[in-house]
């Protein structure tokens, strides 16, 4: 839910939204396409030859900061000095009559990668290689002329083409830090900016530390999982979990959700080493690990359709008291979940994805019967430190694992404040079934 700051700050940038027919420089804008935190971007056109253009142009409550400016225009000076096809070419900058800077880059036609994966699961193996070294291949690029990304993610990766041939552009390279020692005021991306994007965020960058290329080899383990299976390797609701992960929990094998040789764990694990001197040590040399771990077909006979299958979910979490708790209570916390897990496991439910004092288990749901099922395993688990929840919703299945759909957005159907002792079912998993279920149950919207 929005702060009432949150809301007046998104009114301003709405009131600050350029209307199609603006005059930009030489460009003429048609529509806004997107809004970050930084900035808006925008289709436009160049008027001399209607070159279709992407201007992205700085918040106004940013504008102001002499900081951001300084870093926006450094994103320019960034990309300005990349010339690779798969990476997003600079074309003109400049400032708005208001003083907010703006950036013109080309359009890419396409859509982003994560708009691929949403609509199809997962992607084939061979398609995942083939990606995967278009990507290292930019990132070399870039790492040459002393740039690294610092936020790749699938939502700044532009496919276009189809399946089985997609080609990618990496774009966004807002969050570049150029690596050449600078020294004086101008260095605004210094190593205690902790930025990035918590999903695909490397435990130095979290920790703010010095960062380098395997940043971008981390992130690119990220991608080769997602891409993969079709779900990030650490996907939780709350970001202080989500960041617990990336900086000490161990990512789960591709292995338990679609097939693949062993190598394959051993190579996204090492791409995914918590120390960076453990990964490899450029994207080529990731993505060739991965092309020799999946032999010379590139994986083309490990294909798995993915399926959409109506399944009932139970979330639980462990809740500690104010302050943290000792050990011995954080030990006792542990076991509740273990406990949990096991009795899920035993009732026909897999376990999804396990982190911490979390875990997200799923079953086939599509009648009442299975439902009921599961309600009645979530309701033995009631206890005064564990809080659970229970839904239903489509889900994404490869070779019977959950590998994302509707079902996995766990942020929509529960409370990011969980309520030790409650359990609570939302009235999607409770339709149809007669509501026997014993307290404590509390009805939920999803």
């Amino acid at each position: 839910m929005q702060t009432q700051v949150e809301r007046g700050l998104r009114r301003k940038r709405d009131r600050d939204r350029l209307p199609p027919g603006t005059i930009v420089g030489p460009y003429a804008v048609e529509e806004a396409v997107a809004e970050g935190g930084f900035a808006s971007l925008y289709r436009a056109v160049r008027l001399e030859d209607e070159r279709p253009v992407a201007i992205k142009v700085l918040h106004r409550d940013l504008a102001a900061s002499t900081r951001v400016q300084a870093r926006f225009r450094r994103e320019a000076e960034a990309i300005r000095r990349l010339d690779h096809p798969r990476i997003v070419s600079v074309l003109d900058h400049g400032a708005l009559s208001d003083g907010r800077p703006y950036l013109v880059m080309e359009w890419i036609e396409g859509r982003p990668l994560s708009d691929e994966l949403s609509a199809r699961g997962r992607l084939p193996w061979p398609e995942v290689v083939d990606l995967v070294g278009q990507i290292a291949d930019a990132l070399e690029s870039a790492h040459s002329c002393g740039v690294i990304h610092r936020d790749l993610k699938a939502e700044n990766v532009i496919v276009s083409g189809q399946s089985p041939r997609l080609s990618a552009v990496l774009v966004d390279f807002g969050l570049a830090k150029i690596l050449v020692e600078e020294s004086g005021p101008g260095d605004v991306l210094t190593t205690a900016s902790p930025m990035g994007t918590p999903i695909s965020m490397a435990p130095e960058q979290i920790l703010s530390q010095v960062v380098d290329a395997r940043v971008d080899v981390y992130a690119l383990g990220v991608l080769m999982f997602q891409m993969a299976t079709g779900r990030p390797p650490y996907s939780l609701p709350d970001l202080a979990a989500l960041l617990e992960a990336h900086l000490h929990s161990p990512p789960p094998r591709i292995t338990d959700f679609v097939p693949a040789p062993a190598e394959v764990d051993e190579v996204v694990a090492s791409c995914l080493a918590k120390e960076p001197a453990e990964r490899p040590s450029s994207p080529a040399r990731a993505a060739a690990a991965l092309r020799r771990a999946l032999g010379a077909g590139g994986g083309a006979g490990l294909a798995v359709d993915p399926v959409d299958v109506m399944c009932a979910a139970v979330y639980v979490v462990a809740c500690p008291p104010d302050g943290g708790g000792s050990n011995d209570t954080l030990d006792r916390l542990d076991d509740l979940v273990e406990e949990a897990r096991t009795r899920l496991l035993a009732a026909g439910l897999s376990i999804t994805w396990e982190i911490g004092n979390a875990l997200l288990a799923v079953a086939p749901a599509r009648e009442a019967f299975q439902r009921r099922a599961v309600l009645e395993c979530a309701r033995s688990l009631a206890g005064p430190e564990l809080a659970v929840f229970v839904h239903a919703d489509f889900a994404r299945l490869v070779g019977g694992r959950c590998v994302g759909g509707p079902l996995c957005h766990i942020a929509e159907w529960t409370d990011p404040r969980p309520v030790p002792g409650r359990v609570a079912a939302t009235r999607s998993i409770l339709d149809n079934v007669e509501r026997r279920i014993a307290e404590p149950l509390i009805e939920v919207a999803p």
